[in-house]
């Protein structure tokens, strides 16, 4: 039975992680299994906590097994730019050609004079997805894409964070995806750089 073998297992593990009083049917936390955020604490489906001890069985005796470990939060981020396109100046925004094609949308800019490694590249990523975060919280517009303009080719971030070539842009520009908008161009992709 899911790797338990001695006596008592079940039940030291699970008061490891007792259930929460149950919510009463009429409650807006009444959900279909997700969690919610309640002043700054957690309320867990049923599932969360069956889910947590089928791990905590499963894995306790081959490492180190923590739960509800807290993820806090980093000393502020800050982009270099934040810019916001202003629909009435649409025309002569197009006209700075592929500037104005960048910024279509609310954007990051973030530049490098050198190229930047994939621990620089992961912090803009971090940043971005905590600007996010705190904008939908506050339900404000958030930048929708991060640009890092390089100085040069980050050919490590690329490779090992699986950046791919944008294809609708020229050569030399990178898109880490649409669901972490991170995209990466620069004047190395003119020398022939794939």
């Amino acid at each position: 039975m899911l790797g338990c073998t001695g006596t008592g297992r079940v039940t030291d593990r699970l008061r490891r992680h007792p259930s929460p009083p149950p919510l009463p049917l009429y409650s807006p936390l009444y959900s279909s299994g997700t969690a919610r955020a309640l002043c700054g604490s957690t309320v867990s489906s049923p599932f969360d906590h069956f889910a947590k001890d089928v791990l905590d069985l499963m894995l306790s005796a081959h490492g180190r097994l923590d739960t509800e470990v807290e993820a806090p939060a980093l000393k502020a981020q800050r982009a270099d730019v934040m810019f916001e396109p202003d629909p009435s100046h649409d025309t002569h925004r197009r006209a700075l050609g592929l500037l104005g094609a960048m910024t279509e949308r609310c954007c990051f800019f973030d530049p490098f004079h050198e190229a930047p490694d994939v621990s620089q590249v992961r912090n803009c990523l971090r940043k971005l997805l905590n600007h996010h975060q705190a904008r939908a919280l506050g339900h404000r517009r958030t930048a929708e894409i991060s640009w890092l303009l390089c100085g040069g080719r980050p050919n490590s971030a690329l490779s090992s964070l699986r950046f791919t070539p944008s294809p609708s842009w020229p050569r030399g520009f990178y898109d880490l995806g649409v669901a972490p908008p991170l995209s990466i161009g620069g004047a190395f992709g003119a020398s022939g750089d794939v």
